[in-house]
């Protein structure tokens, strides 16, 4: 690492679940677009929800869909879209299972 590296793509995500579902979430991504922004089409679509592997991947697809990636000389606005949806997943299977733990 040097003093400047920077992430082309941050995802962060903080949940409450209450018996076995979703009743709060807190979803964000930061590098895609030109400023750090809530997904909040995604958290809408967590509220309710188990965190079973096919309700998170359909958070995170919700996520990238809504996203509106810039490109730039480090990389395409296409693969910063597909790194939102891999790491917004990544982000919300975390959140979720300390939240059960």
């Amino acid at each position: 690492r040097t003093a400047g590296d920077f992430a082309a793509v941050a995802a962060i995500s903080a949940v409450r679940i209450e018996n076995g579902a979703v009743v709060e979430a807190h979803l964000g991504i930061g590098g895609a677009e030109g400023r750090p922004a809530r997904c909040n089409e995604a958290e809408e679509a967590l509220l309710g929800e188990a965190p079973e592997p096919d309700a998170i991947a359909s958070v995170a697809r919700i996520a990238a869909d809504n996203v509106k990636p810039i490109s730039d000389a480090f990389c395409s606005a296409d693969y910063r879209r597909h790194l939102v949806e891999v790491l917004m997943a990544r982000t919300v299977r975390e959140a979720t299972a300390e939240a059960v733990a």
